[in-house]
C-alpha cells in the first residue's frame, strides 16, 4: 500500500503566514496534496490561496463555503476531508509548519500495524513575531513547549489517558495521520474553540492511535501576535460546551461503560460549585459513592464558591431560590 498524504488546512486570516506552512508540507514526499479550505477571510488569505494553486496546480487545491461564508475551522477542515483523494489524512493549521521527519514514524507505523488507526506525535514551536514570544514566554496559560503525551500509552487506553480526561499530556491535530476511512464514522464539530479537542476525545474513544514521535517535534506551533490560543478565557468556556456535545454525542454512539463513567468523572472534577456539581450526579449518580471524590463533593456542598450561592447551600434549597434583598438577616 502506498503512503499518500492528504494535508487538511483551513484557512483563516492568514495571509502573512499561509505560504510558509504550505510550502512545509509540499517539500515532504510523502504529501500527495495540500486542501486549502478558505473559510471567508477577512485579509489577503484568498489571493495567497489562489496564487499557491497556480504555483502547484497538481498538489495544491482550494476550496470554499457556499457564498465565502465564515464557519469556523471544524467545518472547513470537514470540506477539506470530503475532497481528499489519498488514503491518509494529515493536518497543518494555515500558520504553522511541519518539519522534516513530519511522517517517518506515522508511515512505518500505519503500513505495517493495519489494526492502528492513527499515529500522534509531538509539537514544538515557532515564533513569527517578537509580539507573539513575548506573550508565550510571559504567559502563565500557555501550552507547553512541547506538546506531547507523556508516556507512551498502549492505543487501548489513549482515551482515558489524554487530557481533558486524563493527565498523561496531550497532542496537537497538527501532529496526527489518520485513514481516511475514520471519517466515515466521525466528523469535526462547528464548534468555534477547541473543536480539535472534541475531535481527539471522539477518535481515541472510538479508534486506535499509536504514538509516533513522542519526544521530538515533527511539526511547529506558529505563535504571533492574533493566535486564537491567547485568548485564555474562552479556551476555559469552550471545555463546558465540549462536554456538552459530547454527551449528546453518547446517545449516539455506544461506548463502553467504563469509557462513559471516565468521562463522568473528568466533567466532575472541573465542577466549582454546588449546581455544576448536582448537574453531573443527575447524569450519572453512582459518582456520588466514589470515594476519590467525596471531599471534592462535600466541599461543594457546604462551602460556596459562586457568591451567587448562600454559604452552605446544599441545606438550605428554599434559601439559594430567594433574591438577595429576601436574604434573613
Amino acid at each position: 500500500m502506498s503512503f499518500w498524504v492528504s494535508v487538511v488546512t483551513p484557512v483563516y486570516n492568514a495571509a502573512e503566514y499561509l505560504r510558509g506552512s504550505v510550502e512545509s508540507a509540499l517539500q515532504l514526499p510523502e504529501v500527495h496534496e495540500v486542501i486549502l479550505a478558505e473559510d471567508g477571510s477577512l485579509d489577503n488569505s484568498l489571493a495567497v490561496c489562489e496564487a499557491l494553486v497556480q504555483e502547484h496546480p497538481d498538489r495544491v487545491r482550494l476550496f470554499r463555503h457556499p457564498n465565502g461564508e465564515n464557519r469556523g475551522a471544524g467545518l472547513s477542515r470537514n470540506l477539506a476531508i470530503q475532497q481528499a483523494r489519498s488514503p491518509f489524512i494529515a493536518f497543518l493549521d494555515s500558520d504553522d509548519l511541519y518539519l522534516p521527519n513530519r511522517f517517518e514514524q506515522d508511515k512505518a507505523i500505519l503500513l505495517s500495524q493495519p489494526a492502528i488507526d492513527g499515529v500522534y506525535n509531538a509539537l514544538g514551536v515557532h515564533f513569527h513575531t517578537p509580539a507573539g514570544q513575548q506573550w508565550w514566554e510571559s504567559s502563565n496559560d500557555r501550552p507547553p513547549s512541547l506538546t506531547r503525551m507523556n508516556s507512551d500509552v498502549h492505543p487501548d487506553e489513549l482515551f482515558f489517558n489524554v487530557s481533558p480526561l486524563g493527565r498523561q499530556g496531550h497532542f496537537s491535530v497538527d501532529t496526527l495521520t489518520v485513514r481516511r476511512q475514520v471519517f466515515e464514522r466521525i466528523q469535526f464539530s462547528a464548534l468555534r474553540l477547541s473543536q480539535d479537542t472534541l475531535f481527539i476525545m471522539q477518535l481515541t474513544a472510538l479508534f486506535r492511535l499509536a504514538s509516533g514521535n513522542r519526544l521530538t517535534p515533527v511539526a511547529l506551533r506558529g505563535v504571533h501576535g492574533h493566535n486564537r490560543i491567547q485568548d485564555v478565557a474562552g479556551r476555559r468556556a469552550a471545555i463546558e460546551l465540549i462536554f456538552m456535545e459530547i454527551f449528546a454525542w453518547l446517545k449516539k454512539e455506544p461506548l463502553t461503560r467504563r469509557q462513559r463513567y471516565a468521562l463522568y468523572e473528568a466533567y466532575l472534577r472541573r465542577q466549582h460549585s454546588w449546581a455544576g456539581i448536582q448537574k453531573v450526579l443527575r447524569r450519572c449518580p453512582t459518582l456520588l459513592f466514589n470515594r476519590k471524590y467525596t471531599k471534592h463533593i462535600l466541599l461543594r456542598a457546604l462551602f460556596r464558591v459562586d457568591p451567587t450561592e448562600p454559604i452552605v447551600p446544599a441545606f438550605f434549597p428554599k434559601w439559594r431560590t430567594r433574591t438577595p434583598h429576601e436574604q434573613p438577616k
